[in-house]
């Protein structure tokens, strides 16, 4: 080991130290078999792979808590008159059309048509009407069985009040959009208004959102209200945002940078030959800014690289890479100014320790 620095750093010295000579040098140092800088470049890399996957557990438990609050009607809401002694009646055409625009996911009308027998299901079923864009399933005038009741299996028909009717088993819905219990049909074309409307948004909309689509409702009788059909003691998203987990990566990148540049201290022999070699105190300093550099960016690259491999599992891949680029960041920047301070002191200083 010694007698290979040796011949490098004379070469060096006869030629002078170029950025190309720091550049293979610092690699040689920090990926050579046998550099005491190998073991914290592979530890950046395992670092790097634990805080993915730290992060990613999070945001599955994250993806849970939303399933699970959605099926209870998280962001969903029934907007109606804001008083009972000012009915309201909101035009269909206005409450359908909100479907996929900007923060909502799917709006219509259900309405309430009583009990029904409906052979083979039973009697007194109840029986619901609801628009196409709320419940897509019965589109094309099939009635759809709730996952509560009987399932059908493939599509058969069913016969409620003697009239025979094309059915598929429906999909379970969250609360506020009551199909389980109960049997769907088409909402009728002579249907053009009603009291309520229904509006699911997507999970991240906020009141903003909420208050965006109100406004393109056309209501005549009064002021409308949307209630919502869970309400949230706590935020679950202001809950995952302000996690003191999310800040994993700094700490890591902290304490791997710490590390490093402890590491860095007790090459002081090392850099000591490049000194007497001839290479200047800037040399060296650029040297071992260099090793810090490429032990940080490994943390980087790690976590970027796993990051996109388990993309499909990740809430935001985006920022799970970003926060990855922070981390290696944070792992160069804790880890040059002690480094550095080995590099700028004065070749004797450096040889007392040899």
């Amino acid at each position: 080991m010694r007698s290979d620095l040796g011949s490098r750093c004379l070469v060096s010295h006869r030629t002078g130290w170029r950025v190309s000579h720091l550049v293979r040098e610092a690699m040689k140092n920090v990926f050579g078999r046998r550099s005491r800088l190998f073991p914290y470049a592979a530890a950046a890399l395992l670092s790097s792979t634990f805080v993915v996957l730290a992060l990613l557990a999070q945001s599955i438990d994250f993806d849970h808590e939303i399933a699970a609050a959605h099926d209870k009607g998280r962001n969903i809401f029934t907007v109606q008159s804001s008083s009972s002694d000012r009915p309201v009646v909101i035009t269909r055409e206005s409450c359908e059309r909100l479907t996929g625009k900007a923060a909502v996911v799917r709006a219509g009308i259900i309405t309430d048509r009583g009990r029904k027998n409906a052979q083979p299901l039973g009697s007194s079923i109840p029986l619901v009407a609801v628009s196409p864009t709320l419940l897509p399933q019965v589109d094309q005038g099939r009635a759809v069985v709730g996952v509560a009741l009987h399932p059908l299996g493939a599509e058969s028909n069913i016969v409620i009040d003697g009239v025979v009717l094309r059915a598929v088993s429906g999909l379970r819905e969250p609360a506020g959009i009551d199909v389980n219990s109960a049997i769907a049909i088409p909402l009728g074309v002579d249907v053009v208004d009603d009291p309520r409307c229904v509006i699911e948004m997507k999970w991240n909309a906020d009141g903003d959102d909420l208050q965006l689509a109100l406004n393109q409702l056309h209501v005549q009788g009064g002021p409308i209200i949307a209630v919502p059909v869970f309400a949230e003691t706590t935020s679950l998203i202001g809950g995952f945002l302000a996690r003191s987990e999310r800040w994993l990566p700094i700490l890591v990148g902290c304490l791997g940078g710490l590390a490093t540049s402890l590491a860095i201290r007790t090459r002081r022999t090392e850099l000591a030959a490049y000194v007497f070699a001839g290479a200047t105190r800037s040399a060296v300093a650029t040297l071992v800014s260099l090793e810090c550099i490429l032990i940080g960016g490994v943390a980087a690259f790690g976590g970027v690289l796993t990051t996109l491999t388990l993309a499909p599992f990740a809430l935001s891949p985006a920022s799970q890479m970003f926060a990855m680029v922070a981390m290696g960041a944070t792992w160069i920047a804790s880890a040059l100014p002690v480094s550095l301070q080995v590099a700028v002191v004065s070749p004797v200083e450096l040889g007392k320790r040899r």
